[in-house]
């Protein structure tokens, strides 16, 4: 219990601190241990170095605000901690195959180089599957919103709120279009649109009516509750998309909440998560 405490305050700092410059000097000082011991520790938890960790985290890190925002990419470098723009250019190219500008640039988003925060890892979701979807129709309403990259614990809240009233209100299965792009008036922020509403097989009206276009997807299954939600998207973005080399295309993620009447009582979340992929 010692030990995996432990562990979990020194991946705590690194993440903290990651920015500033860590050696392996700072996590023997907070861990206790000897040199050899706890990087022995993080490698067996990690199934890498540490070293090697560290850079992946602050690169991830660097991959989400060149996607997400308008960041100059020498101001990007500067927020992690490299000494110039050209050190995080041939850093990022190392462990991305990638330059920052290509990154950027890319029409489809590669998350083969993202690297989860190890202590997100423990969730449970299924072996992703996939498919292709046909074009569906979603009648409801759109709600925009705006984040900071990374997203705030809360951030989540209102949109997942608006989802639980309508399984409430409709009873039945409740569709979520999700769509994100770099924030038009801040170059830090991200910017969220969400269509709400319930499936149709056709276009019932030019009114409240949204298309969700067809394509591959790849879909993961999960079952949370309400608190742990915001949790799967980013091990599924960070992890299993990563882990898997698949690119997501522009478009809509698509979420199916399934209606279940105690669920909506015990504010627990059945979800299918579609990513569009690009193959």
């Amino acid at each position: 219990m010692l030990k995996a405490m432990t562990i979990n305050d020194v991946l705590h700092y690194i993440e903290e601190n990651s920015a500033m410059g860590i050696d392996i000097d700072d996590l023997t000082r907070l861990s206790g241990y000897s040199r050899r011991h706890i990087q022995g520790m993080i490698k067996q938890r990690i199934n890498m170095p540490v070293g090697l960790y560290i850079r992946k985290r602050r690169i991830t890190k660097a991959a989400s605000l060149l996607r997400l925002t308008t960041m100059d990419i020498i101001d990007i470098s500067v927020r992690l901690g490299f000494d110039s723009q050209q050190s995080f250019t041939r850093e990022f190219k190392k462990l991305t195959g990638y330059t920052p500008r290509d990154y950027r640039k890319k029409t489809s988003w590669d998350l083969s180089p993202m690297q989860l925060y190890e202590q997100c890892s423990d969730l449970n979701i299924s072996t992703p599957k996939l498919c292709t979807l046909p074009e569906y129709y979603v009648t409801g309403f759109q709600y925009n919103y705006d984040s900071a990259v990374p997203p705030t614990d809360d951030s989540h809240r209102p949109r997942l709120n608006m989802i639980f009233d309508e399984l409430t209100r409709l009873k039945q299965n409740v569709w979520a279009l999700t769509d994100f792009s770099p924030h038009p008036n801040s170059t830090t922020r991200l910017k969220v649109k969400t269509i709400i509403g319930s499936k149709n097989g056709h276009a019932t009206s030019t009114y409240n009516c949204y298309s969700s276009p067809p394509g591959k997807y790849a879909c993961f299954s999960f079952r949370c509750d309400k608190e742990t939600y915001p949790k799967y998207a980013m091990y599924i973005y960070l992890k299993l998309l990563s882990e898997l080399g698949l690119k997501r295309r522009p478009g809509y993620d698509i979420e199916v909440f399934h209606y279940h009447p105690q669920d909506v009582i015990n504010k627990t979340i059945s979800c299918e998560h579609f990513i569009p992929l690009d193959l």
